[in-house]
Order: structure tokens, then C-alpha cells, then sequence
């Protein structure tokens, strides 16, 4: 029998949703299906009844909720996979397996069996996770999960901050056309088919300048452009709703970077020209320097566009059109601790224990950042070398990189 751990006591928790059923767990779920024993939920307070315990590491959010609810003392073998299994140093002392990338052809079974794979770190062969491993790709018969179509894995776009398209070979069901994993509403900005209704969508740098930067040069008058075709469908009564994605706070940008934003700037310049009511609402995300990306090694911004993002909650506004910057905008101590997380060391497990503490959690931001910045400076500054160059991965990141 194989435990399946479920965490209630967490640090940090997404989307509302604090109960593991009404979650979809759609990884998880397919790896319980590919095992040949079978399986129970448990606790960390029950997890040591089963000699082997399974675990899914969805992001950084799972990785602090490990830390707060797992004791290094624990007997059981604890073996975690999932997306947000890259740079494992501070976990080391309370797992004992770690699968980099996809798992879809049961070898869930092997890793129980105690077999060697090359997307697989084991603490007992290499305690200090010293040795080579390989991102393990999917295939096109790999794709999917039951309940849920999915239609690609990775991205070939390649933007300079993005660990999932690094870290993942793309790979498309339809090689003719681009695909975003499981939403049919989603696309490039320059994809935008107003048509629709609802449409999700990056923009992923505030100017014209960033984009360029980042590999994702997406011209100031295409987005103009982009906007005008939204009068080439019959006006609808209800508003066309756009959900943009975009990172905000690379190293080279200033504090006032939202007021810089180009879809502000064009509705400006568009006033009196669209004829649809539009609602645009931004979901902001604090840049964090990923391992194996282009951007892996540079500083990191502790500008708080959280705070700027709910003191000017309205960026343009008429009576048809507006744009928010939304209510999802990160922390840049969030994005901060995200951060150490993936520039961590073998040894900072002690460290990952504070940012799962109670009191940390009730730290204002201003707090949480003077804590970082007077303790951790390091992990912050220009970094001079990769803390995961012992992992391979599907695409070469930087001519300098190790990748």
C-alpha cells in the first residue's frame, strides 16, 4: 500500500481552494492510476504507517508547505515529482526521490522498486545530489490526463524567463498551430480571435523595449492594430473580457513601470475608435530568475508593483472600455522567497523552515523584505553560478550556460 500525502497545515495556499478535493489533481491522479499497489491518503501525522509516500510538487507553494508539515525524522520514503521539481537543495533532508519532467509511462512502479532512471535523483545513491540527470520529455502518446484533454506540453515560443518552456521539449498534438495545455481560449496576443468572446493572453513586458529583452518582440503598433480588429465583429451587448498575462519587474525596470504600460498607452491613442465594450484586467506576476533559463543569473528587482498595482487598481477608463491591473499582482517578497528557493544550497532547509513559519506569515511585506534583504542579500545580487548545472535539459538556455 502507497501513501498518497495530503497537506491541510500549509504555509502558503493558491487560489482560494483549501481542500484537496476541490482541487483537480490531474498529475497526481495519473500517477496513481499508473501504479501497480495500490493506494491510501495520508497525513503527515500517519505518513510513517506506509513504508512508501508519493507527493506532487505543483510550485514553490507546495515546496514551503512540505518544509512547514514534514520532519526530517520521518521513516517513510517520501518521492516527489510534479512541475515544481527542479531545484531540490532545500528539500534534500526530508525527501528521498526526486523525478525531473514528465512521468508518463508508469515509471512511477520503478521508482518504487527501487530502479534507476536518469530523470530520477535518489538520496541514498547521491545524498548530495551531486550527480547527472536528465529532464525526462513526454511524447505525443504521453499527452492527457483522465478528465481532461491536454493538447501540448512546453512552448516553443522560448521567452527568456520562462522555466516551463526550457525545461520542457515541446511537444503538440497538431505541430501546425500553437496550443497552450488545456485552455482553448488562450493564444499569443497576436492570435487574439476577438470572436470569441472571452480570450486569455500574455503581454509580458510593459513596453516594446522589455519584450525585445526577453525574446517575445511583440511591436507597440501590432498592438494597436490588434485592438482595432476588435471592430470587425458585430458589437455585442456584453463586454468582451481579455485576461492578460505579464511578468513584471525584470532587472533592467524602474518602480513606475505600470504607468509605462503600451495597451494604456494605445487605448489612449485609440479613444473614440473601438466601438466594443472591453474589459481588460491584468494578471501580474513579480519576475523571478528561474534556473535554467536565459535569465537564470540576474539580480533581483524588490521594486513592489503589488503595492503600486492596488493603489492604481484603474489604468484606463470609459464609460465602454477599461483595464485594470487586476487583483493577482505578486509580492516581491513572494517573488523573493520564490527566488531563494531556486538559488538555494544544500544547507538551506533550515532557512525554508522560516518562510513556512507562522510568524513569517504574519510579517507585512515590508517586514519580509528587510528579513531577506538583511539576511540573504546573495541570493539577490548578479549569481555567478547555477545551482542545478548537474541537470540537462531539453534546450541549450545561454552560451554560456551549462545547459
Amino acid at each position: 500500500m502507497v501513501g498518497v500525502l495530503i497537506l491541510t497545515d500549509k504555509a502558503k495556499e493558491r487560489g482560494g481552494k483549501d481542500i484537496y478535493d476541490g482541487k483537480k489533481n490531474f498529475g497526481v491522479n495519473k500517477i496513481i492510476a499508473q501504479m501497480d499497489d495500490d493506494h491510501e491518503y495520508c497525513s503527515p501525522r500517519t505518513m510513517d504507517n506506509y513504508e512508501h509516500v508519493i507527493f506532487s510538487i505543483t510550485s514553490y507553494y507546495d515546496i514551503l508547505n512540505l518544509a512547514k508539515a514534514v520532519s526530517p525524522d520521518k521513516k517513510c520514503k517520501l518521492h516527489v515529482g510534479g512541475p515544481g521539481v527542479n531545484n531540490i537543495r532545500s528539500l534534500v533532508p526530508i525527501i528521498d526521490t526526486a523525478w525531473f519532467g514528465r512521468s508518463d509511462s508508469r515509471e512511477i512502479n520503478g521508482i518504487l522498486a527501487g530502479q534507476e532512471f536518469e530523470a530520477l535523483w535518489r538520496k541514498e545513491k547521491d545524498p548530495n545530489f551531486e550527480g547527472p540527470y536528465c529532464v525526462k520529455a513526454t511524447s505525443r502518446a504521453g499527452l492527457g490526463y483522465e478528465g481532461e484533454v491536454e493538447t501540448s506540453v512546453g512552448c516553443r515560443q522560448k521567452c527568456k524567463f520562462c522555466h516551463y518552456s526550457f525545461w520542457n521539449k515541446y511537444v503538440c498534438d497538431n505541430e501546425e498551430s500553437y496550443k497552450s495545455g488545456y485552455t482553448h481560449y488562450e493564444d499569443f496576443f497576436q492570435a487574439v480571435d476577438w470572436s470569441r468572446g472571452r480570450v486569455i493572453t500574455a503581454l509580458d513586458g510593459m513596453t516594446e523595449k522589455t519584450r525585445k529583452l526577453v525574446a517575445k518582440p511583440l511591436p507597440y503598433q501590432l498592438i494597436k492594430e490588434k485592438l482595432l480588429e476588435s471592430n470587425s465583429i458585430p458589437v455585442r451587448e456584453k463586454n468582451l473580457t481579455a485576461k492578460i498575462y505579464s511578468i513584471i519587474g525584470f532587472p533592467w525596470e524602474e518602480e513606475d513601470e505600470i504607468d509605462k504600460c503600451d495597451i494604456t498607452r494605445a487605448l489612449k491613442e485609440l479613444d473614440g475608435q473601438l466601438k466594443q465594450p472591453i474589459l481588460f484586467y491584468f494578471h501580474l506576476s513579480h519576475f523571478v530568475p528561474m534556473q535554467k533559463t536565459p535569465l537564470w543569473n540576474v539580480r533581483f528587482n524588490f521594486a513592489n508593483y503589488w503595492k503600486k498595482a492596488r493603489e492604481t487598481p484603474l489604468l484606463y477608463g470609459t464609460d465602454t472600455i477599461k483595464l485594470y491591473t487586476g487583483t493577482s499582482t505578486t509580492s516581491p517578497a513572494s517573488a523573493a522567497v520564490e527566488t531563494f528557493i531556486q538559488r538555494a544550497d544544500n544547507g538551506d532547509y533550515k532557512s525554508l523552515k522560516i518562510f513556512a513559519s507562522k510568524k513569517w506569515g504574519r510579517l507585512s511585506t515590508t517586514e519580509r523584505v528587510r528579513f531577506l534583504k538583511q539576511n540573504f542579500m546573495a541570493k539577490f545580487v548578479e549569481q555567478e553560478h547555477e545551482k542545478i548545472a548537474n541537470i540537462k535539459t531539453p534546450y541549450k538556455y545561454s552560451a554560456s550556460s551549462d545547459g
